[in-house]
């Protein structure tokens, strides 16, 4: 499957594909990063663990916009998150194409600039997707293009976790990102962790959670 971005795919361990999920990696990292995940999902789901489109400098080092940190504010290239943002969308809806999926049976997980890249989608886009799951992102209103459409998002699900001894994203970001969300109305759940810049093993199973609200 040729889809605009580079990708690694995880096929169900058991069964068919009752569910798509699409990861996405952060600042730096490249598609390998969160490919583990996967074992995480339970049977049925498809994963895609897909590389950002911007080469840095460094071994397989990929971003999906470029950064600076000034005087403890995060500066985002906007038109690179837009780029991006065009691309991510386009596999989203090619991947579901391709496997034959419903917009409810494909979820977005994103770690750090990648969680704000899976809402950016979800926000922007909720005709593709079922929700999004933003672990350690960057509060991402300032780079949506147009205002959420409340209506067009009251049944797509968001998981929003991150660590209170974050020293990369500050768990302000993430405070920020949930008070937004509940404030649009959307169905959000929120999770703080004492741990730094990473996906605790307590973050894992509250994700697993989230993925499958009706289990047992």
């Amino acid at each position: 499957m040729n889809l605009p971005l580079a990708y690694i795919a995880a096929p169900p361990p058991v069964g068919t594909i009752t569910r798509l999920i699409l990861l996405v990696h952060g600042y730096g990292a490249n598609e390998r990063d969160l490919y583990d995940l996967s074992s995480f999902f339970g049977k049925g789901s498809m994963t895609l663990s897909l590389r950002a489109p911007i080469a840095l400098n460094g071994y397989q080092s990929f971003a999906w916009f470029e950064i600076s940190i000034t005087r403890g504010d995060i500066l985002v290239d906007i038109p690179q998150a837009h780029t991006s943002l065009a691309m991510l969308s386009a596999c989203v809806e090619q991947a579901s194409q391709a496997y034959q999926v419903m917009p409810e049976q494909v979820f977005l997980v994103g770690f750090s600039q990648g969680a704000t890249m899976a809402a950016l989608v979800a926000l922007s886009r909720p005709d593709l997707v079922a929700g999004a799951a933003i672990l350690s992102g960057i509060y991402p209103s300032p780079l949506l293009e147009t205002p959420p459409d409340a209506a067009l998002l009251s049944k797509r699900r968001f998981l929003v976790a991150h660590g209170t001894q974050d020293m990369v994203v500050p768990i302000e970001q993430g405070r920020a990102t949930y008070t937004w969300l509940s404030q649009l109305g959307l169905d959000v759940t929120y999770h703080e962790y004492p741990s730094g810049h990473g996906i605790s093993q307590e973050e894992l199973q509250d994700l697993a959670a989230w993925l499958h609200p009706h289990s047992s």
